[in-house]
């Protein structure tokens, strides 16, 4: 059924960023900053929503001025931009990680993990080895390194099974609380228990006194599936996996490649 409220019923935006804000230089176009800052002006309250940590997503909003909190790490961490200030993380404990990893191990012995602590990045050698130097800032411990006692992400490879495939492997026989989810990177990531976008979201909006039907949401990936159908409007990017096109009724004219969200928020607010 068509959405026919009023824009004025929606007070804030949130967007995943990597396939959504996102250029396809993992950076925010000029021409999406000027939207974003607009739109800012008009009272909108601003959300990066995204599997990225704070350290990596934190600079690259902070330029814009207008985004002015992050729900990091897929919904494990709250983050207030303009301060770089960490509100809250929302961890797994080794009660979650050990089961996460026998579960995975019994089925998969050749999967190889990592994972995000508070701010900071550990990864096996064999998680390194398979992700090539994805990223610098992580410390490589060896594959048989005591696993953490507190985690806020974490992540999960295996040499030959990868992406949408690994995560319908191990769904079924990972821990039922947790949160097993993907961006679309070949490997997977797991939060803690009821923790993703849209419960991170949620806690950010009773922070701010807005309704989840005051919300608009733009996501493209597996990760996204939660909030898109929390938010009281979700878009899928024209560019989003076709699971996502199947859980929502509203579309981006434009990918993350032609700042399809700049576009979009453009009709909704500036029109």
């Amino acid at each position: 059924m068509e959405d026919l409220r009023p824009v004025a019923s929606f007070r804030l935006a949130a967007f995943d960023l990597d396939g959504t804000l996102f250029g396809a230089d993992a950076q925010i176009t000029g021409a999406t900053v000027s939207v974003l800052r607009r739109v800012a002006a008009q009272g909108i309250h601003l959300v990066a929503a995204t599997g990225r940590s704070h350290t990596t997503a934190g600079p690259r909003l902070a330029h814009t001025q207008a985004v002015e909190w992050a729900v990091c790490s897929n919904g494990a961490t709250l983050y207030h931009v303009p301060s770089d200030t960490v509100i809250e993380h929302r961890t797994m404990n080794n009660h979650d990680v050990e089961p996460l990893v026998a579960s995975i191990r019994g089925t998969l012995p050749e999967a190889v993990f990592g994972w995000e602590a508070t701010g900071t990045y550990q990864w096996t050698e064999g998680f390194n080895i398979l992700m090539n130097g994805y990223l610098a800032q992580r410390e490589v411990v060896p594959d048989d390194h005591p696993l953490p006692t507190e985690v806020v992400k974490f992540f999960i490879a295996h040499p030959t099974i990868v992406r949408y495939e690994l995560l319908s492997t191990l769904k079924p026989i990972v821990p039922q609380h947790l949160t097993l989810s993907t961006a679309g990177t070949t490997f997977l990531e797991a939060t803690g228990a009821g923790v993703n976008k849209a419960t991170g979201l949620a806690r950010l909006c009773e922070r701010v006194e807005v309704d989840a039907d005051q919300v608009v949401a733009f996501g493209d990936n597996m990760n996204d599936l939660e909030m898109l159908s929390w938010a009281g409007r979700g878009y899928a990017m024209a560019n989003a996996h076709h699971e996502v096109v199947a859980a929502t009724t509203h579309r981006t004219r434009l990918p993350y490649t032609e700042d399809g969200v700049a576009d979009t928020l453009s009709d909704l607010f500036l029109g």
